[in-house]
Order: C-alpha cells, then structure tokens, then sequence
C-alpha cells in the first residue's frame, strides 16, 4: 500500500494541462484509435485500432496503448460498477473527478485525449505489481528477508515512482522484464532440481517455459527495447545445459542439447506468437514486418547514434559509460540504493566465485546486457534503464543484508574490529533510511506542490499587462497555460527559433538568424523560458551556437537589459531539506518539474549593445 501510495499521489499533478510531451503524443493516439469491426483486428491496412493509420510514426508497443484505451472505456460509462470504482478511487485520494468548475463530481477523465489520467493509474499499479515480483525474486534468489528489503527499496525508488505518474510504457515494460527474470530463475532450479534425467522436461517445466514466453512477449509489444530481456531465458537454459548436459557421449551429450535447444525454441515461438497478438501492426504478413515499424525502427536507430535533430543536443560531449551511471546515482536510485546496489553486486559476483552459485548469473546478465546497450548509445535517456531497476533493487537488498548479518554476527567482537562490525551495521541503516528519504522527498516537493508551469500562468495573468508582447520557444512549451476557471490576459506571442544554427537565414525576411533575433527583441515585453531545454542543450556546442549561447550568458547575468522577474522551481525536498536536480537529465525533469524563469524588458535594453553581444561576424563565420 505504501508503495502503491507513492506511486499515485497526486496523479493529476500538472491539473490537466498534459505537460509531458511524450504523454501527450500516447493521449492523441488514443483519441484517434477505435475499436475495429470483426475480423479487422490483424487487418493492419485497415484496422482503425492502428495508431499508423492514424500518426506517422508509432515508436512504443501497442499493449499499454490498448490497455488503457479499453480501461477507459469502461471507466466512463455512466453506470453502476464504473461509477462505483471511480468513486472508491476519488475516496482514497486518485484523482479522476474534476476539482475545479461547476460539476465537482464529474470524471475528469474520457477515453480519448484525457486518457492520460487511466494511463497514468495504471502506470501506478504495474509498478506496484513490480514491488510484489521484485519479493519473490528476492525470495526466490535469496531468502525472504533479502525480498522484503528488497521491495522495500523498491518501493521508495525514485524513478519508478516518477513514472509511475506518467502515462507510457516504461512501468509496462519494466514490470514484465522483471516477471520474465523471475520465472527463468525458477525454469532454472526447477531444471537442477529434477533427478530423473529422462523426465527432464515435465509439466512443470513446459509450463514455465510457456509463461516465460508469454512474459517475454508482453515485454517486446510494451516497448520494443525490452527486447534485451531476451538474454535472460537464454542464459537460463545455457546454464541449465551445463548442469544437467554432463554425458561424456558424443551422441547422448547431442541429444541433451538438443532438449535444451527445443526448450528454447518453444519459448521463443510463444513469444512471437503472443507478440504476433499484442503488437499486431508491426506486421503487414503474419511474419512480415510492416514497413511503418521497420522505419520507426530505423529512426530510433538513428537517434541513438545521434541523428541530427535538436533534442539530442542535449547528450553532447557526455562521457558514454559514466553519464547513465551518474544519472543513476543522483536521480534514479539516488545515493543510497546506488551504493547498496553496488555493494550487493560485490557480494553477487563473489557468490558465484566463490559458492558458484549460478543462478545469481540469470538476473546478472540482464543488469550487464542493458547497461551495456543503453551506454553505449549517443542518447543514453534515464529511462532506459529503467527495466533493470528491479533487478538492482535486489542487489541492493542483498548486499544491505549481508552487511547487517555480518556485523551482527561479530557484535561480540572488542576494540577496532567491533567498532568496524558495528559500523557495517549502521551503514545498513543508513542506506535504508536514506532510500526510503530520496523517495519520499522526491513525491513531497515535486508531486505536493503545483507544477512549476501552472503557477508561472497564474502569476502571468495576475502580472503582465493585456497588450504586452512574450517570447515562445517553439521546441517548448507556451506560456500561460489554459486553466480551467481563469480567464487568461490577452498577449501578443513572438516565436522563437533558437535551435537553427547561428548561419541560418531566415526564409521570408532574408535576415540572418541573430538579427530576427534582435528584431524579435526589440518588439518584446518579456522573455519567458519554459524549462531549461535550450538553454541546458545550446551552450554544448559553442561552434554551432556562438552568438545563441552568448544570447543566453547575457541574459542571465543582466547583460542584455532583461531583468529577472520571476522564478518558479519545485525540487525534491523533506523536512526543510531540498535536494537540487538542475543538474538532471532534461527528461527527467522537464516533464514534471521544470524550472520556468520569466525577464522584463529594461531601460537597460539597447538594440545595438544586442548585436554586439551576439556578435554576428563570430556567428556568420562560425566553422
């Protein structure tokens, strides 16, 4: 409950505004989508349930999409039991009834556009799903205290919980990544465990086998990159064939294998299969890729090689392996559980030296192959490890216990050597307690507060005159925001194209991209920055943005003759303690709590002391 808690405060946190881009994109596919006529279901061409015959590219699975979209069809009918469920959810505190306008007991929730709420408590409660697998493997790796420490770590993980409250596949995938770990591990030792060599594969293990088919599908049709998982029921075979393979035969030793190699087609057929269902339109044949799919494909190939579109600017001159480690460390897990998490991957590895337990090298593989694919990536996004986090989380219990039981059992120990049992212990404590810190103060200050984008909209038109003139990035969000019940100031908007490169011309007026700049300047009241997106992303590359990145250092210093009005950030923050992420990847907090500063224009503000900031020979000539 606690967990699940956490994970559903506040779902409708940015007060159904759809401040999350990606979200927002999922809440148009399932406005657009329907359910098709009979028989329509594997017509691809065709079937209106299709989000490309609908959008022009789809880079997600499908099962999260249909999910929701059914739940929330259901959900808004007016009658008794979807009446009565959304009820008891407003009464334990998720939000899903209006609680502003006139009609207060309306569902603040349809299943088109403002599906996103359904999506986002469903979100919540596959990631609840995963708090209760992420026991049983502990269980089943472990024993039943290193699970529940365990689940508990995971309850309190920041960045489950953060996206948790997002509609997406991510929780999805996570959680059936996690579920295909736990049943190989139990395909393993249900395998070591068999005495009869000649009824190896009984009930018990093709039934495994089949459910670790069905998870592994159900892992690919959430989002295509849980495909990695795949190494797990891999490994678990491999292994199984070395434990049990041990005929000396050449012939009886190729028949064995052969078991094995059986085995694992079998759950790799069912995967498709069951795929083949739940993600129907990546196909245009029954075992033909459609060509929409392969092109989503290839441009996500493309963008983690570091095509050149603006929203990768941010992930340039990172350090590969380093940069997803450190975002871990400070934002995903936070300190704590990452130190736990590598003290217990100390304590694996030398489990499998030392005891050769074996098994712990199921879920070790999957931690290896997914750290591996994402570092090595020119965008290595948060999220992407996101499936691993589960997996870790054990980790992380079990090294927290190995280091309270082996101060324990040496308390009675005197001197330096008791001082340093006893500190083993604390360090246990202290790495609990400050898991259980990170994730609390993380829902506090930024899920119990008002986004930071609604409150700049409210001080906006209680602030700046009718009439006045406002910038707008156009690769961020415009500012104010619609809010229900409030009647919005009437402003003049300048859209900003600060992502072109310094060289460019502007096409209608032939002007280079500094000038329009400083024309657009010279017409403007106020510079409104929505999030930290361009001006984080820009300065990374000097050569490309001299005059762009200038622009900025003098408009925060005061340089440019704009003064700094108004500043709105929500941080992660407990008992008057706040714990600052502006160094955060921009996915991570751009969505749900980004930083929104707002400038005055100046008597300070000259256009000539402008193009001589941005020094537009420095720009034209720029290599």
């Amino acid at each position: 409950m606690i967990g699940f808690t956490l994970r559903a405060w506040n779902i409708n946190w940015d007060e159904g505004t759809h401040q999350h881009p990606d979200e927002r994109y999922w809440s148009m596919v399932t406005e657009d989508i329907s359910w098709p006529g009979s028989g329509n279901y594997f017509d691809s061409a065709n079937s209106t349930l299709n989000p490309y015959n609908h959008r022009s590219t789809w880079v997600y699975g499908t099962f999260p999409l249909f999910i929701t979209k059914a739940t929330a069809n259901y959900l808004e009918k007016d009658a008794l039991i979807p009446n009565a469920l959304v009820d008891a959810a407003d009464k334990l505190g998720i939000g899903l009834k209006e609680t502003s306008g006139t009609n207060l007991t309306s569902k603040a929730f349809d299943s088109g556009y403002n599906a996103n709420l359904i999506g986002r408590l469903l979100s919540a409660i596959m990631d609840t799903g995963t708090i209760l697998i992420v026991y049983l493997l502990g269980r089943e790796l472990f024993n039943r205290k290193v699970g529940f420490l365990s689940a508990l770590l995971q309850a309190f993980t920041t960045l489950h919980i953060q996206y948790s409250h997002f509609y997406g596949a991510e929780t999805w995938v996570t959680f059936f990544a996690a579920v295909t770990v736990l049943l190989s591990v139990k395909l393993f030792k249900t395998i070591r465990l068999a005495n009869d060599q000649s009824k190896l594969f009984n009930r018990s293990v093709l039934q495994l086998a089949l459910l670790i088919g069905v998870a592994f599908s159900l892992t690919v049709a959430s989002k295509f990159s849980g495909l990695a998982v795949g190494i797990v029921p891999t490994v678990a075979i491999f292994l199984s064939l070395v434990n049990k393979g041990k005929s000396k035969e050449a012939p009886k030793a190729a028949r064995e294998a052969a078991k094995f190699l059986g085995l694992a087609i079998s759950i790799f057929v069912v995967a498709f299969l069951c795929f083949r269902l739940f993600h129907p339109y990546a196909f245009s044949g029954f075992i033909t890729f459609d060509e929409r799919f392969l092109s989503d494909i290839g441009y996500l190939r493309s963008v983690n090689s570091g095509a050149d579109v603006p929203w990768v600017i941010q992930w340039v001159g990172i350090t590969p392996l380093w940069f997803p480690l450190k975002s871990i460390f400070w934002h995903g897990m936070g300190p704590a559980l990452a130190i736990a998490v590598v003290i217990g991957l100390w304590f694996t590895v030398s489990e499998i030296i030392r005891k050769r337990n074996y098994v712990l090298m199921i879920p070790l593989s999957f931690v290896i192959v997914m750290i591996g694919l994402v570092s090595q990536q020119f965008n290595p996004l948060i999220r992407y490890l996101l499936p691993v986090y589960p997996t870790a989380a054990i980790f992380g219990g079990f090294g927290i216990y190995r280091l309270w039981h082996w101060g324990k059992k040496q308390k009675i120990v005197s001197g330096s050597k008791g001082a340093l049992y006893r500190f083993s212990q604390g360090v246990s404590v202290i790495l609990v307690g400050g898991t259980l810190f990170w994730g609390c103060a993380f829902v506090n200050g930024i899920y119990n507060d008002t986004h930071p984008r609604v409150s700049p909209s409210e001080w906006i038109n209680e602030n700046v005159a009718s009439g006045s003139t406002v910038t707008h990035q156009i690769w961020d969000d415009r500012l104010p925001l619609s809010i229900p019940a409030v009647t919005p100031v009437q402003l003049n908007f300048v859209d900003l194209n600060l992502f072109r490169s310094d060289r460019s011309t502007d096409q209608e007026s032939g002007k280079s991209k500094l000038v329009t700049l400083v024309d657009q300047l010279e017409t403007t009241d106020y510079i409104i920055e929505a999030s930290n997106r361009l001006y984080s992303s820009i300065p990374r590359i000097p050569a490309e943005y001299p005059g762009t990145t200038s622009y900025y250092r003098a408009l925060f210093s005061g340089e440019l003759g704009f003064e700094l009005v108004a500043d709105f950030r929500n941080s992660p923050s407990l008992f008057g303690l706040e714990i600052s992420d502006a160094n955060g990847e921009e996915t991570f907090t751009v969505y749900d709590h980004p930083r929104v500063t707002i400038w005055e224009k100046t008597d300070g503000w000259s256009r000539s002391e402008a193009l001589k900031i941005l020094n537009l020979f420095r720009s034209i000539h720029a290599p």
